[in-house]
């Protein structure tokens, strides 16, 4: 199925004008279009797959996903164009205080803080899903509604999931390499749906053997699947395997960014250079083969 793309910039006046980055991935119909340009680094961007502000033609559920401690709404196009092709409506959004430009800038929030604003913006971003937005799906009565994150994205996710279950239709909560030491245990065994957590074999940041057993201690058992993927590291995810790939067209780059992309993108697999397209593939199925039961 098609894919088309819409970016976002959302203001919430609530919170002295905080401002968040959002995107949205869909189905579509449309067969032809300006390919989605999505900015690795100013001047620097790659092509998706996506048609940029294609009809949004087609119903589905919705996966509302966060991003990870100093990333972006941006971090996760390969996964979010792998799932609008399956029919998801996939939105992605910014939580500042903990993105790539807070910690280049030294103006990152403190984990406390961190959290508080992730529940809120999660929050936040379901009450814009339920009024008319040319940069975000309706959120009719009864759609659909699911959570993900990737690392402390999961904070985001499963932190959220009570409140978020009484103010929509939530079917489920599926999160990546998940960070999950900061959530308490009144916390998991508040989330009254269906999670998966997706951990990888060779993640030194959020580790199999840590992070998941944590949470699977306090959620529901009954309601509780996971999966550890061989071969993948805390990037699995991610756009950072694309994003070495890319750089090595623009030899304009610092060898200081370059060189850090490059490790950042060695965490893929666990090693530079592995194959990052089928890593991503897993993850898409399996987010899937989870949800799709659950949604459509």
């Amino acid at each position: 199925m098609a894919v088309g793309f819409r970016p976002g910039l959302l203001i919430d006046a609530s919170r002295g004008d905080r401002v968040l980055g959002t995107g949205w991935w869909y189905p579509t119909t449309a067969t032809s279009g300006t390919r989605a340009a999505y900015e690795l680094l100013p001047g620097i961007s790659h092509e998706g797959g996506a048609f940029e502000q294609a009809p949004a033609d087609v119903d589905g559920p919705v996966y509302v996903f966060s991003h990870g401690r100093s990333g972006t709404h941006r971090v996760y196009t390969v996964l979010a164009e792998g799932l609008a092709a399956r029919g998801y409506h996939v939105v992605t959004m910014d939580h500042p205080g903990d993105t790539t430009f807070d910690w280049a800038l030294g103006t990152a929030v403190s984990d406390e803080d961190n959290e508080r604003q992730r529940l809120d913006d999660l929050a936040f971003i379901l009450d814009e899903l339920r009024t008319a937005n040319d940069s975000l799906p309706l959120l009719t009565e009864g759609r659909p509604v699911l959570l993900g994150g990737h690392s402390y994205g999961a904070y985001t996710a499963l932190g959220g999931a009570a409140a978020a279950s009484r103010a929509v239709n939530l079917r489920g909560v599926a999160v990546l390499e998940p960070y999950l030491l900061r959530l308490t245990a009144a916390q998991l065994a508040a989330v009254p749906v269906s999670t998966l957590l997706v951990a990888g074999a060779n993640d030194t940041t959020t580790p199999a053997d840590v992070d998941p057993p944590h949470a699977a201690a306090h959620l529901n058992p009954d309601l509780l699947s996971s999966v550890i993927f061989e071969g993948v590291g805390h990037q699995g995810c991610s756009d950072v395997g694309l994003y070495a790939e890319v750089l090595d067209e623009h030899p304009e780059v610092p060898e200081t960014i370059a060189s850090f992309v490059r490790d950042t993108a060695a965490t893929v697999t666990g090693t530079l250079g592995d194959p990052w397209r089928p890593v991503v593939e897993r993850h898409v199925v399996a987010v899937d083969d989870f949800c799709r039961p659950l949604a459509f």
